[in-house]
């Protein structure tokens, strides 16, 4: 994992408290909505700046594809290996 830099090590905790509530459903990972981070916000009393929701945007968007690409990944592992069973 990089490092953060010193001084957004918050943005990095928003964005954790933020995706341990995302849904996953089966089509996968969501995205973090703006009204997801607005009641996020709202009820944890923070006033994220829109550059800081970007950011949280941004790093949902590298975890979303970091995920689906891993679910990939498994799906052709399973499928190569259910094939060499069949041969």
């Amino acid at each position: 994992m990089p490092e953060i830099p010193e001084g957004l090590e918050y943005l990095l905790q928003w964005y954790y408290e933020l995706a341990a509530r995302r849904a996953i459903t089966m089509a996968g990972v969501q995205a973090i909505t703006y009204a997801e981070i607005l009641a996020w916000a709202r009820l944890t009393y923070t006033d994220p700046q829109p550059l800081e929701v970007d950011i949280l945007c941004r790093l949902d968007d590298i975890y979303r594809g970091v995920s689906a690409e891993r679910v990939r990944d498994e799906t052709k592992r399973r499928s190569s290996k259910a094939k060499a069973k069949g041969a």
